[in-house]
């Protein structure tokens, strides 16, 4: 590459972080915006050549970022920093996500969903989590618990096990159901039963358990499949908005 050529690559590479900086990603085709995520990681080549090759392989932009480095690495100068950068963004968007939806204080279904939304986003088979709580209903913990078909009931020890290691004073169950149907199966039902009487005898109330689709949300709590054990109403007794129930 001549002095030359160097100088209106260079110009082109800024025009295009001008334009990410004052606009963001509006109106750029993936290969656009692969173009820009590349500079960062390979900084002496022409991205435009290789996003293009990118699409044309892939298909579109997140099929290009759920691709396997495996296969990333096949086109025309990608290095190994490109693939893992690309690979590892949804990743990192996860995280992103889980950071800014995580709730101070559980208050009701309304400020935990975009949470456990977020969690399990990205995760094509089943997943449980076990969220635990404080006296104050803040988050003290959240562990994947197993994945799997029948998850709930392969890990009752495990959940019981955490929650009295975090020591924690209410638990939040989740799982995900990648099928798309949000109710729940007989084995949930009744492996929701068995921990809550476990837990409640440990004096550990079972506030929820919330099984999630991509369109759909279950909560047993809501379904009135969990008995209150206190007479007094708490703090995850607040009107809820039930436009995020299916």
């Amino acid at each position: 590459m001549t002095t030359k050529e160097n100088n209106v690559h260079k110009g082109h590479r800024q025009r295009i972080k001008n334009l990410v900086s004052t606009k963001g990603f509006t109106d750029m085709h993936d290969y656009q915006i692969l173009e820009f995520v590349l500079f960062f990681a390979i900084p002496y080549k022409d991205t435009n050549e290789i996003a293009h090759l990118l699409i044309e392989k892939f298909g579109s932009l997140d099929k290009v970022m759920d691709a396997d480095i495996n296969d990333l690495i096949t086109i025309k100068d990608m290095t190994e920093n490109a693939c893992i950068l690309i690979n590892s963004l949804p990743k990192l968007l996860v995280e992103y996500e889980k950071s800014k939806n995580i709730p101070k204080t559980i208050l009701n279904i309304n400020n935990i969903l975009p949470y456990l939304r977020s969690i399990l986003r990205l995760k094509p088979y089943e997943c449980l989590y076990l969220i635990s709580l404080d006296g104050k209903n803040a988050i003290i913990s959240t562990d994947q618990i197993t994945t799997g078909n029948n998850t709930l009931s392969v890990a009752t020890k495990d959940i019981i096990k955490l929650a009295l290691f975090h020591k924690a004073h209410a638990v939040i169950l989740c799982h995900n159901h990648p099928s798309g149907n949000a109710m729940p199966s007989y084995s949930d039902i009744e492996c929701t039963s068995i921990l809550h009487q476990t837990l409640t005898s440990l004096d550990i109330k079972l506030i929820d358990h919330i099984i999630i689709s991509d369109k759909e949300t279950y909560s047993f709590y809501l379904k009135d499949k969990l008995r209150e054990q206190e007479n007094n109403v708490n703090r995850f007794d607040v009107k809820l908005d039930k436009t995020f129930l299916s």
